[in-house]
């Protein structure tokens, strides 16, 4: 599914307990948002790579104030990542989050898409097994 307008595919939920960054509904939208990236990723055309940046930038400042800390920094690392950089915030993501980006990380990493390493996941202690949401790249 597509969304041209990013305010329209990450509205918040109803209720409070729906908008929190442990709802299905937004680990869906984020999971949505990803998925696009590393689509505009992997086909490397530069128009639709500059699409995408303006779509990350928008869903950021759309949380700018919303408390959802790790989707923040999600994609502020989506954004990044589509600069060709891996930042050394995403030693920071936790949980679902940084399960997610470690996989887009691996699929981004054996395509043709270059990045400059600040990070290395495989570095990392930390061990999740959780998943965000379901998705086309099982993230």
């Amino acid at each position: 599914m597509e969304f041209d307008d990013p305010e329209e595919e990450l509205q918040a939920p109803e209720s409070q307990d729906a908008a929190s960054e442990d709802s299905p509904e937004w680990k869906l939208a984020i999971n949505q948002l990803a998925n696009r990236c590393l689509r505009v990723m992997l086909s490397e055309n530069l128009m639709q790579v500059y699409k995408q940046q303006a779509e990350v930038d928008e869903v950021g400042k759309l949380l700018v104030g919303s408390g959802k800390r790790q989707s923040i920094l999600f994609c502020y690392v989506l954004r990044r990542m589509l600069d060709h950089e891996v930042p050394e915030e995403a030693d920071s993501l936790k949980g679902e989050f940084r399960v997610g980006f470690e996989k887009l990380y691996g699929v981004v990493e054996e395509s043709g898409w270059t990045l400059e390493t600040i990070y290395d996941p495989e570095e990392s202690e930390e061990e999740d097994t959780a998943l965000v949401g379901n998705s086309d790249y099982g993230m």
